[in-house]
């Protein structure tokens, strides 16, 4: 396959944050504690970002040479991967893993906003937006869109990031005078 390369690094990337979002579940950080949940998220962002790096780095050894636009074509395969896959991921974890993880999250912002003064009506409207946005079709529509493009900006960012060359070790000949 011409891009297996890619695709491997997509789906190895997806399946991290994957995992990364098992172990904040089982560190209660999606069920019970999302003050530091809210921050933890972070992580399960950057987890692509480095899947598109690493997986130009390993398609430049590959190739010996990259250009910017074969560095954007690559990053943008490994994070369509990467994306389907997380995206899919994302549909599982709240509807069938942790049924109560919208509830509990959109408590905790309600909480968030009552601390910092704001009237109910605005609270509402605040919890509203954030309905719609973890709504099906809206959430992986966004998640789609949002997660390929930010793949392309960094595929554009590291492509022209050198990479050190496998060097071969060179034989040499103690010469004499």
């Amino acid at each position: 396959m011409k891009n297996s390369l890619e695709i491997k690094y997509g789906i190895a990337f997806a399946l991290i944050v994957v995992a990364y979002v098992i172990l904040e579940h089982f560190l209660g950080l999606n069920t019970t504690n999302h003050a530091v949940g809210e921050y933890s998220r972070f992580g399960g962002v950057l987890v692509p970002i480095l899947g598109i790096l690493f997986g130009l780095i390993a398609k430049r050894r590959e190739l010996g040479w990259m250009t910017i636009g074969q560095g954007v074509k690559s990053g943008f395969i490994i994070a369509l991967a990467q994306t389907t896959l997380t995206t899919i991921w994302f549909l599982i974890y709240p509807n069938l893993i942790n049924p109560e993880f919208y509830s509990t999250m959109f408590a905790h912002e309600a909480q968030k906003l009552a601390a910092q003064g704001l009237a109910p009506s605005e609270i509402e409207a605040s919890l509203t937006m954030l309905r719609w946005m973890f709504s099906f079709p809206v959430q992986p529509i966004f998640q789609m869109l949002f997660g390929v493009a930010y793949g392309v900006f960094f595929a554009i960012v590291f492509s022209p990031v050198p990479t050190a060359k496998a060097r071969r070790p060179r034989s040499f000949a103690l010469t004499f005078p």
